[in-house]
């Protein structure tokens, strides 16, 4: 075979790659996001209007008129606003005189109580997080202090409430006046930049230059296939480049799914309402399925390389005695077998991969062409929403775009119809040889009694993944193309799109759907568990009731327990329900819940007790009670692991902190002109973190911020206003946080250790064994549907089943059903599997 690089070659090649590591294996640096973030329009207007929200709130605080009323509050330095007692007096209520056992103790109970529900919301509830923290920093300052006070004072919340509000119009103002952009036009950018592709432009791929995953898998695929399969390196690079690209794909797709549940809840100029993007979003799980299946051939094929390699630099078989016998082991023997056969008959990788690219170039090229187009009207929807709006429709420019569109169909379904029926058999013109061209019986020189003329296929199956995986790509390219063209029909000119209804924002906050898995990795508690998966065939709303009892595997089964029958008399129905609230405090939300109560309660007492109520105040240990109730996490390896990451973002902070003090007060009160720059200038790297830096960095960034003004606000209040007890100003307020950062993780490392600490190394083999048995059940689904499809062709019933679509007025067979959820499992465990990744990171804390 001329033309053809020699087995020689390609064990040298093979072997020489292996030793080489690729650009793509390179971990990315700390800072990595810098640049490319630096490089986005979206990131650094996000940036200005969040510096500006800042800089406004720090004049509000060195303005005299505003401290007065919302300073002390804001920093809680002072909790008797409105109180005109005397100096004496005031220190008299913090120093515990007017304390009543009998009163402490009521606040104590309810403490406990509020502490508890707001921790297992948190764990339950990952969306309400922020609601946890915060209700709980109001009971610590209601339930701290409001024992203390000789008289009922109910309105101590008020002095978050005023704050809160002067927050609240600046966000909205900023949002309205700076940069303003709608979550439809933010979903859209995402749709394009982070899930399709901006331009036809190809990039090399780096490990932050991960944009237009989709485009890039397409764009992998036609790199490996003009490459030799035999050159290590470069499938490995390619295969990594990939992977990396389909995590990337992933993650924009749960992000997109995560905010397409609010977007009918804003006001929007643009020719896409909610109700369209919704549509839109329902294909985004299906594309996703089968760029991962196009995935897979890079993977099998490095794989195969690899073992190829290692097979060739196998040592012989080495008996008892210590003697190499000069053979290896049967299975190294027959796959080297196999791999001479395919080498001798010219059906290895090398061979057969050109065919592959030769025969699928059309269909490929017509794939990128359609997504390029869906791109470039994406693009035109997102553009001059509010030039379009006021101008005239141009009826000949939309007539173009959507005779464009249509094109770009008809080439995806032609291209794909000629490589059903003609190009991809092609693969299969190097085994013709071996059969009969009239029965299509194997020819006899070929048989298994002559070893020499056999044949192996290997090689030629995982050639058809690819073919099959681009057959179904291509196929859901061109069921998108179509429901992109029933749009552009439909809203040729941009409109106001209201919101649909408010009502509805509370059931989404409440929902446990899967897409909420992205907000909080698996460690820190899901709405979902990972441990478990849910019933797919209820989200299919097209059913009839006749179709839903041929479900094959329905999830709903429950495990029953074969030592007790179902309760009959009250007594077994109320210990049933014993039962369940007994196994609520022994699941890890239970004991979160648990942990958090008790770990305030124990910061909680001194501040009750007269002997160190004033001690207590005058060293803020209510900041100690808060940093205790934040740290913990509902895993040890989790929490530990945020342990670290808050310290080292408080140290950071700290240092920033007082940098941004000195520098706009030196050694005086503060300039508040100097304040307020300063500070602004020294918070804006911190807020570029938060807003582009990787979901791992995020809580240091926050930590770094919010430690920065704690910092300079303090210092701020203490040299402007009359406090009872000076905290200081600077270094001296900067140690006292650190060590009261400290004391609060010690509070909570102690509780964690109680009864036991709950092991993220558990969750992790319990989530691989749920994936596992998953995977079962989707095999075992499969394998059945296909023998009920072989027994009804062999009772001459053949079929060709043919996709409507998830919102088509057609009914819907039950083969689409089928794979439809068969697509949502496989999303799920591509999810679940892929939250993993993060507790790798953690679990060296565990």
């Amino acid at each position: 075979m001329a033309g053809k690089v020699s087995s020689t070659e390609k064990l040298s090649s093979v072997t020489t790659a292996t030793n080489r590591v690729p650009q793509a294996h390179k971990t990315p640096g700390f800072f990595s996001w810098i640049l490319p973030a630096l490089r986005t329009p979206r990131t650094l207007k996000t940036l200005v209007r969040c510096c500006a929200a800042l800089a406004a709130a720090l004049v509000l605080m060195v303005s005299n008129r505003t401290l007065d009323n919302m300073g002390q509050a804001g920093f809680f330095t002072a909790f008797v606003d409105g109180i005109p007692q005397a100096l004496q007096y005031q220190k008299l209520i913090f120093k515990g005189h007017f304390l009543d056992p009998r009163s402490s103790a009521v606040y104590g109970a309810f403490f406990f109580i509020g502490t508890f529900a707001l921790g297992v919301l948190r764990a339950y509830i990952p969306k309400f997080t922020l609601v946890s923290i915060f209700g709980s920093i109001v009971l610590d300052v209601m339930c701290s202090y409001g024992p203390l006070f000789p008289t009922s004072n109910y309105t101590l919340a008020k002095i978050f409430l005023i704050p809160t509000s002067y927050y609240v119009a600046i966000a909205i103002a900023s949002l309205v006046l700076i940069f303003p952009v709608s979550l439809n036009h933010v979903w859209i950018t995402s749709l394009q930049h982070d899930f399709l592709q901006a331009s036809s432009k190809f990039h090399e791929f780096s490990p932050t230059n991960l944009k237009q995953p989709l485009s890039k898998i397409l764009s992998f695929q036609s790199k490996a296939l003009e490459s030799i399969p035999s050159d290590h390196a470069t499938w490995t690079e390619l295969t990594t480049s990939s992977q990396a690209a389909r995590q990337k794909l992933l993650a924009s797709t749960q992000g997109l799914l995560g905010q397409i549940g609010v977007v009918d809840l804003e006001f929007s100029v643009g020719r896409l309402g909610p109700g369209d993007l919704k549509r839109i979003s329902r294909e985004l799980k299906s594309i996703v399925f089968r760029a991962s299946a196009l995935y897979s051939f890079l993977e099998f094929v490095n794989r195969s390389n690899t073992a190829n390699a290692a097979e060739c630099e196998a040592e012989p078989f080495v008996d008892g005695a210590g003697d190499k016998t000069g053979y290896w082991d049967r299975y190294t023997i027959l796959q080297k077998e196999i791999w001479q056969h395919e080498m001798k008959h010219g059906h290895d990788f090398d061979s057969l991969v050109p065919i592959l690219a030769e025969s699928s170039s059309e269909l490929r090229a017509a794939c990128s062409a359609a997504i390029t187009g869906l791109t470039a009207w994406f693009d035109d929807c997102n553009h001059g929403r509010w030039t379009k709006f006021f101008s005239k429709y141009d009826k000949v420019k939309g007539d173009q775009r959507h005779a464009v569109l249509v094109q770009q169909l008809a080439a995806v379904q032609r291209e794909l119809e000629q490589y059903r029926e003609l190009h991809r058999k092609k693969v299969f013109q190097p085994f013709e040889k071996f059969f009969d061209p009239v029965t299509g019986q194997r020819l006899k020189q070929s048989s298994a009694s002559n070893t020499t003329g056999m044949f192996a296929a290997r090689s030629l199956y995982i050639c058809l993944v690819f073919s099959f995986s681009l057959d179904a790509f291509a196929e859901r390219i061109a069921q998108v193309m179509s429901l992109i063209i029933d749009i552009d029909g439909k809203r040729p000119k941009p409109r106001i799109w209201a919101p649909s209804g408010f009502g509805k924002l509370g059931r989404k906050i409440m929902s446990k759907r899967d897409i909420d898995r992205q907000v909080v990795p698996l460690a820190i508690g899901t709405s979902h568990d990972p441990t478990s998966f849910r019933n797919h065939t209820e989200d299919i709303n097209d059913e009839d009731e006749d179709d839903k009892v041929e479900v094959i595997f329905d999830d709903k089964c429950m495990h029953k327990d074969p030592d007790a029958l179902p309760p009959t008399s009250t007594f077994g129905r109320c210990s049933l329900i014993l039962g369940k609230i007994f196994k609520f405090f022994k699941s890890p939300e239970g004991i979160f819940g648990l942990r958090h109560a008790v770990v305030s309660i124990a910061l909680w007492i001194p501040s009750v007790c007269s002997t160190t109520a004033w001690f207590y105040y005058g060293n803020r240990g209510v900041w100690g009670l808060i940093m205790a109730q934040a740290g913990l996490a509902v895993y040890a390896g989790d929490q530990i692991a945020g342990y670290v990451i808050r310290v080292a973002g408080t140290i950071a902070g700290l240092l920033v902190g007082m940098a941004a003090w000195y520098i706009g007060a030196g050694h005086g009160p503060g300039n508040p002109y100097g304040i307020v720059i300063a500070t602004t200038a020294c918070s804006a790297p911190l807020y570029l973190g938060r807003i582009a830096a990787p979901h791992q960095q995020l809580v240091f960034w926050i930590m770094t911020g919010v430690t920065t003004v704690f910092v300079v606000g303090y210092s701020w209040i203490d040299t402007h206003l009359p406090v009872l007890v000076s905290a200081g100003a600077g270094v001296a307020i900067g140690w006292k946080r650190a060590l009261l950062v400290i004391i609060g993780f010690t509070a909570g490392f102690i509780v964690m250790l109680f009864p036991r600490p709950t092991s993220s190394r558990t969750l992790v083999r319990r989530t691989l064994a749920a994936t596992a048995g998953e995977l079962g059940i989707v095999l075992a689904d499969e394998v059945e549907a296909l023998l009920a499809e072989e027994t009804r062709a062999r009772q001459g019933h053949y079929e060709k089943v043919t996709f409507v679509g998830a919102h088509s007025d057609q009914k819907v067979s039950l083969k689409e059903r089928r794979v439809r959820r068969i697509g949502q499992k496989a999303l799920d465990i591509a999810v679940s599997v892929s939250g993993l990744i993060f507790l790798e990171r953690i679990l060296i804390y565990d």
